[in-house]
């Protein structure tokens, strides 16, 4: 499997999309500027990862982040918020 971690001292509104034809998954992180941590978040992605092409992330919209995740083939992705704990 892979994993997409984000980590925040406070919860975070959020909503995402998984799109069949050009298979992807789109989350929107509501609530949040663009950031340089954002920004280099794409770059961690592996050449080597068994699902995930390529990602982008831009400034939707004010406020609203959008994660883009083009994959390899479908998934199913599962998106959960776990609550902060420190």
């Amino acid at each position: 499997y892979t994993r997409v971690t984000l980590e925040l001292d406070a919860p975070l509104q959020h909503t995402f999309t998984s799109v069949g034809v050009s298979p992807r998954v789109v989350v929107d992180l509501e609530g949040i500027d663009l950031d340089p941590t954002l920004r280099d978040l794409v770059a961690k992605v592996r050449a080597d990862d068994p699902y995930i092409r390529q990602g982008r992330v831009g400034q939707f919209k004010p406020k609203v982040v959008r994660l883009v995740y083009d994959l390899k083939a479908e998934v199913t992705p599962q998106l959960f918020a776990l609550a902060p704990i420190a």
